[in-house]
């Protein structure tokens, strides 16, 4: 798919601005959701992640690409999953993902609706997230949280 212009179309950037994105308007997230895993919480400094993946093909980077970085702990991660900051103000703005999701391959990007101009569109359901992941690890009792979501001990079968 490629990216065009449309009243949907999702653009965002990082807090300092110096690097931009764009989702193509008709996307819908493969898997949106909350993930507890020490990991995703370590590499956002947070209680709880939360990541909506999107194929690829539909994301684009429209300014700053030279400023962006990777950095992923593992060895054994870096050969599916690696997350990109921006150099300057740190702003994790996306992940990738190489490996299989519902029994295929696919290649994948990891977005943050907090990072999205448009927060209205943020908060629509179409970016709403639509699952609990790794919950076991979590650090906040989860038994608070009466979203009405899946709450998933382990992953899901996703990025």
């Amino acid at each position: 798919m490629s990216i065009s212009a449309d009243d949907n179309e999702v653009l965002g950037g990082c807090y300092c601005g110096k690097v931009r994105f764009q989702v193509a308007g008709d996307v819908r997230p493969l898997l949106s959701g909350y993930c507890h895993c020490v990991g995703c919480r370590q590499a956002h400094a947070a209680p709880i992640y939360e990541v909506a993946w999107i194929l690829s093909s539909d994301f684009k980077i429209i300014e700053g690409s030279e400023r962006l970085k990777w950095y992923t702990r593992s060895e054994i991660t870096r050969e599916h999953l690696r997350r990109y900051f921006c150099e300057n103000c740190g702003t994790k703005v996306f992940n990738t993902f190489e490996g299989p999701f519902n029994n295929q391959q696919i290649s994948a990007i990891g977005i943050f609706r907090s990072l999205f101009d448009d927060q209205s569109l943020a908060q629509s359901e179409r970016w709403a997230p639509q699952i609990h992941m790794h919950c076991e690890e979590s650090l906040i009792d989860l038994s608070l949280f009466d979203d009405g979501l899946p709450k998933l001990p382990k992953g899901a079968d996703a990025p």
